[in-house]
């Protein structure tokens, strides 16, 4: 089942001051945890500071094209590191063209469904 972002938008958030059950949650995540979650908390800082506070029932961007979006640079850069770690790209930069053009081309997606390119 999707994540429907109405959910956010009927669901008011805690009060600033009442911030008790996140610090607890947080205390009881080890320390890779917190430490992903203070990077998802600074990636909201900056967004904040980019586009304003972040609200669902006023923001009117797409949220399926942001995320295909983020996801496709996610693959790009995954790519881009298992390339060069492979010793199958110069540096990063070539590793990354390298995954961009795959992905364009649908060389990627036709390797996924069992087709020839």
């Amino acid at each position: 089942m999707p994540f429907d972002l109405d959910v956010l938008s009927e669901t008011p958030p805690p009060p600033a001051g009442k911030l008790a059950g996140f610090m607890s949650i947080a205390a009881d995540l080890g320390d890779h945890e917190r430490a992903v979650l203070q990077l998802v908390a600074e990636r909201l800082r900056m967004g904040q500071r980019r586009y304003g506070r972040f609200d669902v029932g006023t923001d009117r961007r797409d949220f399926r094209q942001e995320a295909l979006e983020e996801v496709a640079d996610a693959l790009v850069y995954g790519a881009a590191l298992c390339l060069w770690h492979l010793g199958r790209a110069e540096s990063l930069k070539d590793a990354a063209q390298r995954a961009r053009q795959a992905l364009d081309s649908g060389k990627a997606r036709a390797q996924l469904r069992g087709e020839r390119p």
